[in-house]
């Protein structure tokens, strides 16, 4: 791929006890953001692969996640295959206390480590939503 490009996206949490991957929770129109296309979607689609095995070829360099100004829950973030929950979790993003939210986590380019979306289930409050901002490898 000539040059990075950044890509964001809006998830949306179910709130869903042992979290949601990330990567396989993507809508069609969300991994459409991510290809640049509904036609590459739909070939995938065509080829009988599903939208989580669509998510899986998209590879990052750097991810950050962000909590939306209005959530109501802290979100917690864990491995791809893993349970994530209140008490078991890798990382954490706090509940926003004003209209600004609090800094991004970063998971910034690691010596070549590609970085999936599939890579991180989230847990959290239905309905909340994490900002996503990727570079793509």
């Amino acid at each position: 791929m000539a040059g990075s490009q950044v890509k964001h996206l809006d998830f949306t949490l179910n709130g869903v006890a042992g979290g949601q991957n990330i990567g396989a929770g993507l809508s069609a129109a969300q991994l459409a953001v991510l290809l640049g296309s509904t036609a590459a979607v739909t070939q995938f689609l065509a080829q009988g692969k599903t939208l989580a095995q669509i998510a899986e070829f998209y590879m990052f360099k750097r991810i950050t996640m962000q909590a939306h100004t209005a959530n109501t829950g802290v979100i917690f973030i864990g491995g791809g295959q893993q349970v994530v929950s209140a008490s078991s979790y890798g990382n954490s993003i706090p509940i926003p206390v004003t209209s600004i939210p609090q800094s991004p986590l970063v998971y910034p380019d690691m010596a070549g480590v590609v970085m999936r979306l599939t890579d991180f289930t989230v847990f959290g409050t239905n309905n909340d939503i994490i900002h996503l901002l990727m570079q793509e490898w």
